[in-house]
């Protein structure tokens, strides 16, 4: 037998009070209107013996607010942006907004179909770290619902964006643990990516300030896999079997290349990455990390997403936290 689904009309009914009575009652506003305790205690009763839930479609449709949000991320996967949806969800809880989450495995069509399925699910705002070269299907939809992009930059945005500060933080990690070093091999992804390109300017200007020399020969970029991680390090391998350094630019890269070193037995190698794991804490060996503010960068987006007219094209950059091992 198919289970009964009440209206706001069937609870008025039973109650024997208006529909706004029974609306007033559910959101809370029964002492601000001077509806007697009674009534109060008689709408909720009948809605707790029919448990009664109020329509999420009917509430958008009255208020034009679906009080949803979306967040699209690259990699469900990934440590950083986890802990940044963590973040978001429960901000968007405690401000009573259902946070709507997809990944869209870096690939750009993915991205676009997410993006139009959420807009089409009616969400309030629309959060992205987006794998798209310029801003242009952005700011198509930012006309009718407002995007906020963290992460990763897009050329010609009319939104706001929250990143960290890639670029001096990778340049200052590098300058202090690379002391005494001669070389240093640089392990990146996606180079099409602004925050890929962030971290290889940081590590050119390092490498420029402390007078090593940074050929085409010791950089490695392909995407941010593991299995990617472990393919680079194999060829630092043939450029030189005993590395003195190197900066890699994601912990799912580092996995790989953590691989590779073990198999190998590789010592007195000097490891520095761009991201942070608690993993790092607990290896016989040091790995100097750049820990990305999660709940920094969801307090700012959030502060934007709940902003009534943000600033176009306004830049948050954070600053990051430097773990010496």
């Amino acid at each position: 037998m198919a289970r009964t689904k009440y209206t706001l009309a069937d609870i008025a009914k039973l109650a024997e009070v208006s529909k706004s009575t029974v609306s007033f009652v559910l959101n809370g506003h029964a002492q601000k209107h001077r509806i007697p305790e009674s009534t109060v205690e008689k709408v909720l009763e009948i809605t707790q013996r029919l448990n009664y839930r109020p329509s999420s479609t009917a509430r958008a449709l009255r208020t034009k607010q679906s009080q949803s949000y979306g967040l699209i991320i690259p990699d469900i996967a990934n440590r950083g942006f986890a802990l940044i949806a963590k973040e978001l969800e429960k901000l968007c809880r405690n401000a009573g907004v259902q946070l709507l989450m997809a990944s869209t495995n870096d690939d750009v069509d993915n991205e676009k179909e997410i993006a139009n399925q959420l807009i089409a699910r009616d969400v309030d705002k629309l959060i992205v770290a987006s794998g798209m070269k310029n801003a242009d299907f952005y700011n198509q939809l930012n006309l009718t619902t407002p995007v906020v992009a963290f992460d990763r930059s897009l050329e010609n945005s009319d939104f706001p964006t929250v990143t960290t500060d890639t670029r001096s933080t990778t340049e200052s990690l590098l300058l202090e643990c690379l002391e005494g070093v001669e070389e240093c091999f640089y392990i990146g992804g996606q180079p099409e990516l602004s925050s890929s390109q962030l971290r290889l300017s940081g590590y050119h200007t390092a490498m420029a300030r402390l007078h090593i020399d940074a050929p085409d020969s010791h950089i490695f970029e392909l995407d941010y896999e593991v299995e990617s991680g472990y393919k680079m390090m194999k060829q630092v391998l043939e450029v030189n079997p005993t590395p003195q350094a190197l900066f890699v630019a994601s912990h799912s890269l580092m996995q790989g290349v953590l691989k590779c070193i073990f198999e190998h037995q590789l010592s007195n190698v000097r490891l520095c990455c761009f991201d942070d794991d608690p993993i790092y804490d607990c290896l016989a060996f040091p790995i100097h990390s750049i820990e990305q503010d999660c709940q920094a960068i969801a307090s700012s987006i959030f502060s934007l997403l709940t902003t009534e007219t943000p600033v176009k094209n306004q830049h948050h950059k954070l600053a990051a936290i430097l773990h010496h091992r």
